[in-house]
């Protein structure tokens, strides 16, 4: 497979997003557990693909804007990693002409043989997104969010009401297009919660497909109780991955007033992290009534850093892998 490069964040480049499969060989090549075994045979979700053809589907909100073109790319590179289908849903009507970001990224997935597919504009489609996330049995909905109303369709205020509702995923992603290293290295924030398992799955997704690096941040808590409460899902995750043979580095981090995810948001540069799973809350405190929804404010650095957002859900959907 040719190496080519990442789209910079331009509408007039001729350049497309990186071969996310290549990339993933190299770094199995030049890991500690490669053995010269060949990439297609040494892990099993990759077999197991291209035995059953697993109908995966990444599903893809886009307004024609920066973002929107962003949000496409992403959907690409991710629908490469998990060797997905990749469904596009447009919330506005069509443009005369597509940009040459978009064009590029369509012009990556026919060349990696992602099968891309488009809804039919309505005018009602928007308020249809998440049954027709169900109806295409999508694992992973992509937003791109904007700080100004009118440089993109989702504001932060909007795009919360968006992914507040959905039982799969959502990645928010800002206007920058994908980097040459996007999703190799994966930084999962793990506090105190029951449900920073469902993070802990879903960060394992992208070793298993793709070989990212997984590194868990959480505080060493003086409290014993939180302490306590932290180890147990400290056990649980180092009990799953070590179970798939997934593996993860760790950063305790001192205790503070400060919530792991914006400590993260901090060290996020040091390990170079391009993808940030976080959790979001059912409902709001008082502290968020006050200053705002603390996704929003994670949010902000979607420029800098994609993020996925997971639901306290009953129903929420899990890969089968």
């Amino acid at each position: 497979m040719e190496n080519t490069k990442d789209i910079p964040d331009t509408h007039t480049t001729d350049e497309a997003p990186c071969p996310y499969e290549q990339l993933a060989r190299e770094a199995w090549e030049s890991s500690a557990e490669y053995n010269g075994t060949p990439w297609d045979e040494t892990d099993p979700v990759e077999s197991e693909l291209r035995e059953k053809k697993k109908d995966l589907v990444i599903l893809a909100l886009t307004d024609y804007s920066r973002h929107g073109d962003a949000a496409v790319a992403h959907a690409v590179a991710v629908s490469m990693i998990f060797h997905a289908e990749l469904c596009i849903l447009p919330l506005l009507p069509d443009v005369e002409a597509h940009s040459e970001s978009l064009k590029h990224s369509l012009f990556v997935a026919e060349t990696h043989h992602v099968p891309v597919t488009w809804q039919p504009y309505e005018p009602q489609l928007r308020r249809r997104i998440h049954d027709i996330a169900g109806e295409i049995n999508a694992m992973m909905l992509v937003m791109g969010v904007s700080s100004e109303r009118k440089q993109s369709f989702f504001t932060r205020r909007k795009a919360l009401r968006w992914i507040l509702p959905s039982r799969i995923p959502v990645l928010v992603v800002g206007s920058a297009l994908p980097r040459p290293d996007a999703y190799r290295h994966i930084i999962l924030p793990l506090d105190t919660s029951v449900y920073s398992k469902e993070k802990a799955l879903w960060a394992g997704y992208f070793h298993r497909f793709y070989h990212a690096n997984i590194h868990l941040l959480y505080k060493e808590y003086k409290d014993k109780y939180l302490a306590q409460k932290l180890k147990a899902n400290l056990l649980f995750t180092e009990k799953i991955y070590g179970n798939l043979d997934i593996p993860s580095t760790a950063h305790p981090q001192p205790d503070g007033w400060e919530e792991i995810e914006g400590t993260a948001l901090r060290f996020a540069p040091e390990i170079q992290a391009s993808l940030m799973v976080c959790m979001t809350t059912r409902y709001p405190t008082p502290i968020d009534l006050l200053s705002g929804r603390r996704e929003k404010h994670w949010m902000r650095h979607a420029d800098e850093m994609p993020f996925l957002f997971i639901n306290q859900r009953d129903d929420l959907y899990v890969l089968c892998t």
